[in-house]
């Protein structure tokens, strides 16, 4: 007796979460194969340069074709470059929907990420060139709709009170969540026609919560959810 196809990844994609039993249906038969190796590999986790070495240059075209979800993480940003020297190739030969980015020298991917259709970019405690440079990144990624910015550094802070030009195109970015309101000038917001969640955490100051008051009046027209670090402004608001 043969199972329809569709039973078959049906029953497949209960063990989505469960790298151990997907590995296993893998070895059972050719019917099996396919779908298992979707949920093995749809979402990678890349948590050291030696693993990425081994997985990316023993990748196979077809794996290659479903990976969507890509996670990097280094715990020292001097060994990005050093030990990582594969991954901005690697980066262009992917079909990514959602890269997600761990201590990482963003100075180094600068050309790699440009043009990446991506959907969506997740950094956390990743170093940039500039403020200018972040600010630029809706625009750079055309197909980029949410934006994480979570503890951010920068090599230079000569620009912190400069905006950014004028983009010559549209952005996509409909949802920006940030540690940093450094980042939210009133141009770079206006600029992002099609913003509807801003997420805002960690407002340490007076000027934060005046830039808080110019952002929402930027994006007042565009937003409907607007989402902020209460904590942080009962703390400043007792002293």
């Amino acid at each position: 007796m043969t199972l329809p196809q569709e039973l078959i990844d049906n029953i497949i994609d209960h063990l989505h979460d469960s790298p151990r039993d997907l590995k296993t249906c893998s070895l059972v038969s050719h019917s099996f194969y396919p779908r298992s190796l979707f949920h093995l590999f749809q979402c990678v986790d890349v948590s050291s340069a030696e693993v990425a070495q081994r997985f990316f240059t023993h990748m196979s075209p077809e794996t290659r074709a479903i990976i969507r979800s890509l996670t990097l993480s280094e715990p020292h940003w001097h060994n990005f470059p050093v030990q990582w020297p594969q991954i901005p190739v690697m980066l262009q030969c992917l079909h990514l929907d959602r890269l997600v980015l761990r201590k990482i020298d963003m100075r180094i991917l600068k050309t790699s990420l440009s043009g990446l259709r991506i959907t969506s970019l997740d950094t956390r405690s990743c170093i940039f060139d500039s403020l200018s440079e972040l600010r630029s990144m809706p625009w750079s990624l055309p197909s980029l709709t949410t934006l994480i910015v979570l503890f951010p550094y920068f090599d230079d802070h000569s620009d912190i009170d400069r905006d950014i030009d004028s983009p010559s195109r549209k952005s996509a970015l409909s949802t920006l969540t940030t540690t940093k309101c450094d980042l939210l000038s009133p141009l770079f917001l206006t600029n992002l026609h099609d913003l509807r969640r801003l997420n805002i955490s960690f407002l340490f100051s007076r000027q934060d919560i005046q830039r808080l008051a110019h952002v929402i009046q930027a994006v007042c027209a565009s937003l409907r959810h607007l989402s902020l670090d209460i904590w942080a402004i009962l703390k400043w608001s007792r002293h």
